[in-house]
């Protein structure tokens, strides 16, 4: 069964064949809607799905910041009734140190220290450089604006592996502060590469993820053939993800820069040919009734 509230797109969103779905474009989250459908069948669930479910509608609103409607909070107002605790949901966002040292190093990587020796007055006296190259920006053309677009990997460990949600705070930071849109890529199983993606101008990440499904990397030879191979990924405009069976994480990362730079130029194609077309006015025809009861076209 499938439930969610992002919007139906053409290549953009998760396909089966399975009809057991319930999309809701106008709901805050997937916790949204769960919590209407246990309620509205009266079905008891305990404290701890309770908070979960909160947990769920507040980190999809940014803490109700957005997405949010009246229905989102009467349904929160159901959860806490439920016995959802707000500061225990809380507790769960509260990031500590060696999350955010995972962020970072995935980021910007391990400083690396070269010493340079630089002229004093004293003398020749050695000064540190630091290094860090874990990620470029590049920035696209289109008709408005040149949105700069990031890619992550942990280059001197590329075989480093991750957690999902990882990577999505990476992307997440790096479109908060650096860029217009992010990709972050790192291992998330021994042959499985995770990709996060996050945007907010007119790259569609959604798309480019979906494109993924379409594509066929090179896979490690020693791979049992009983081992599956997994090619997926979807989402929305704003925010995607996708995992691949690969041995090569930067061929990954070589596809999507293709994929975002044809994007971004079909979209100026497209842009500019809406710009183009010519504005037809059109004189409506309108009927007056006259004394005598019959009609006239003016």
């Amino acid at each position: 069964m499938i439930i969610d509230h992002h919007q139906e797109e053409p290549d953009t969103t998760i396909k089966t064949e399975n009809k057991n779905k319930y999309i809701n474009e106008t709901s805050s989250s997937a916790s949204e809607i769960v919590t209407q459908i246990l309620n509205s069948k009266q079905i008891r669930y305990s404290k701890e799905i309770a908070k979960y479910l909160l947990a769920g509608i507040v980190l999809d609103t940014n803490r109700f910041q957005k997405n949010t409607t009246a229905t989102t909070f009467d349904t929160t107002k159901k959860l806490l009734s439920k016995g959802a605790d707000y500061e225990a949901v809380n507790k769960l966002f509260i990031s500590n140190f060696v999350e955010d040292r995972v962020t970072y190093t995935l980021i910007f990587g391990r400083k690396e220290v070269l010493q340079e020796h630089v002229s004093t007055e004293a003398g020749i006296a050695p000064q540190s450089v630091f290094v860090e190259d874990n990620t470029f920006i590049e920035a696209y053309s289109q008709v408005i604006g040149q949105p700069t677009v990031s890619f992550t990997i942990k280059r001197d460990q590329p075989d480093m592996l991750y957690r999902q949600d990882e990577l999505a705070k990476a992307a997440d930071k790096m479109m908060q502060k650096y860029a217009d849109a992010s990709f972050v890529l790192g291992y998330v199983s021994e042959t499985d590469v995770g990709i996060s993606a996050r945007s907010k101008c007119q790259i569609n990440v959604g798309k480019i993820m979906s494109l993924l499904e379409k594509t066929s990397f090179t896979i490690n030879p020693n791979l049992p053939a009983s081992s599956p191979v997994i090619r997926s990924g979807g989402g929305n405009k704003t925010m995607a993800g996708g995992r691949v069976t690969t041995n090569d994480i930067f061929a990954v990362e070589n596809f999507l820069r293709k994929a975002a730079l044809e994007i971004t130029v079909s979209d100026e194609v497209e842009e500019t040919q809406k710009i183009e077309e010519p504005v037809q006015l059109v004189q409506k025809r309108k009927k007056v009734k006259l004394r005598k009861k019959a009609y006239v076209t003016k």
